[in-house]
């Protein structure tokens, strides 16, 4: 940190700034061993908490959108449980950033983030986004057709020999 660099000396006045006609002395603040001190660990704690708590609601807007806009799409109950849990967590991490608990506030941010990014790329969610009931047709039948047409005429052409027979 830029005290370290100065290298300012711990709580006390600095060097030459004595009083000086009146005038306040200059003072430091004690640098930790790391050069981090705890106010800026708390301002950074508060920003990375901001984040998760906004990816995660974004996360969960764009997943409930997605299930919304694609009526065929099956959520997995495991995957509802996991979106509910995200959803609980945020809240609660919310909760406990107001109160004060930012460490649990940013473990709790952490885990909703988790649960709500590992539910939106689940594989059976983003293989029925990708792979929708047009697709399969526009895929399936080209290949299909060309099969299927000829033995369902051969098995029509057979009932109706076996009819004429009896």
């Amino acid at each position: 940190s830029l005290r370290s660099w100065l290298t300012l000396p711990p709580d006390g006045p600095v060097a030459g700034s004595g009083d000086q006609g009146g005038a306040l002395p200059l003072r430091a603040a004690r640098p930790s061993l790391d050069g981090i001190a705890s106010w800026e660990l708390l301002l950074v704690s508060r920003a990375v908490h901001r984040r998760f708590l906004r990816r995660t609601v974004e996360t969960l807007e764009n997943f409930a959108e997605l299930v919304d806009s694609l009526p065929d799409v099956r959520v997995r109950a495991e995957i509802g449980a996991m979106v509910h849990e995200a959803a609980e967590l945020a809240k609660r991490s919310a909760a406990l950033a107001s109160q004060g608990a930012l460490p649990e506030a940013l473990a709790a941010a952490r885990r909703a983030l988790q649960l709500a990014l590992s539910a939106s790329h689940d594989d059976t969610v983003v293989a029925e986004m990708y792979f929708s009931w047009e697709f399969r047709y526009a895929v399936y039948l080209p290949i299909g057709l060309p099969i299927l047409m000829p033995v369902l005429v051969a098995l029509l052409r057979q009932l109706f020999r076996a009819k004429d027979l009896r």
